[in-house]
């Protein structure tokens, strides 16, 4: 039995690669002008790159039932702690100290919101994250509260029925036009973390048809989300964008991770990609603001593709850097001292 999913690891690499591009060649200039920089020519392809965040969505939503998939509330904790944490409080302080040296009074940063930033709960008091990439670990939070919350009343046996209950209450929300309350960033996006959590029950214990009923149901509200989403992305950037583009982007997501659930990937599924998997979190949190305030200090001096080119290769190799010198030590350290404290 194949035990490492191989394939998420280059899905990683994939929304990386599109959230990165949307940032340095389509928002970063389009709006709220953080970018002096222009790259025209890409912007029919890459506006729709922001959907890799909701690529990145549906891989945690597997690899958070994968690791509370053993009912131990304790290592769930530490296992999240420990992947999270270490890349940020290196990420979050590079960015600090590059908004003071480089902000240029676009980018700015205090003090205590560098420190509350380094906790990741900042978007809970109220405090400005200090790069713009942080918005999506909200709900990233909110799910990895509501797994832990089901660990903590030792329901993880009952995880199907709870996420097909959740999903199901939340497409008839939508269908009778019904408020969610604004636990929304968790009830927004919900449809992409359940759709995988029922992948993985595919992934681990095989189909039926309770789990592919919950997976079309978060595949409906997901292309749902997408085409709404797009109508506000399209306004606010004053850029045409196709919702049939945006749902078959996020479709493709959903086929994809059919083939993942039922091992039928073939040669790709054999193919490791581990150690560029592991760049791709530290690269998230370090590449945008950064990027912005290195393309403003360098252009026009130098020619726009080069500085594209040159300051992608940097933020990689900072974060290359970033997993080296801090995740791999830091993140066993971290994931034993969450270890022994005491959770009931």
């Amino acid at each position: 039995m194949k035990d490492r999913v191989n394939e998420l690891d280059f899905l990683r690499v994939v929304a990386i690669a599109a959230v990165l591009l949307y940032h340095y060649t389509f928002r970063g200039y389009a709006g709220d002008n953080m970018s002096v920089v222009p790259f025209l020519e890409f912007v029919p392809v890459t506006k729709y790159g922001y959907l890799g965040v909701h690529l990145f969505f549906m891989i945690s939503g597997f690899v958070i039932l994968m690791t509370a998939a053993s009912g131990d509330l304790r290592k769930f904790i530490a296992s999240r702690c420990a992947r999270l944490y270490p890349a940020m409080w290196a990420c979050c302080t590079i960015t600090y100290i590059a908004t003071i040296a480089m902000g240029a009074g676009h980018f700015t940063a205090t003090f205590n919101q560098y420190i509350v930033n380094l906790t990741m709960m900042n978007s809970f008091f109220g405090i400005a994250a200090i790069d713009g990439a942080y918005w999506s670990l909200i709900p990233e939070i909110e799910f990895y509260g509501a797994v832990a919350l089901v660990l903590a009343v030792r329901q993880i046996a009952r995880a199907e029925m709870l996420l097909l209950t959740a999903i199901s209450v939340l497409g008839l929300a939508a269908i009778f036009s019904v408020r969610t309350s604004k636990l929304a960033f968790l009830l927004e996006y919900l449809p992409y973390f359940a759709a995988d959590a029922f992948y993985y029950l595919i992934w681990a214990n095989g189909p039926s048809l309770a789990r592919w009923v919950g997976v079309g149901i978060s595949w409906a509200l997901a292309v749902r989300e997408c085409v709404s989403f797009m109508v506000t992305v399209s306004a606010y950037y004053r850029t045409p964008m196709s919702p049939w583009v945006g749902a078959a982007i996020v479709t493709a997501f959903f086929v994809v991770f059919a083939a993942v659930a039922t091992r039928s990937t073939g040669r790709l599924g054999a193919m490791r990609w581990t150690a560029a998997g592991a760049v791709t979190y530290p690269l998230y949190l370090v590449h945008e603001n950064l990027g912005f305030m290195l393309f403003n200090a360098l252009y026009p001096t130098l020619d726009r593709f080069l500085l594209l080119a040159g300051i992608t290769v940097a933020t990689v190799a900072l974060a290359v850097a970033v997993t080296t010198l801090v995740e791999r030590p830091l993140a066993p350290w971290l994931r034993r001292r969450v270890l022994t404290l005491r959770i009931r």
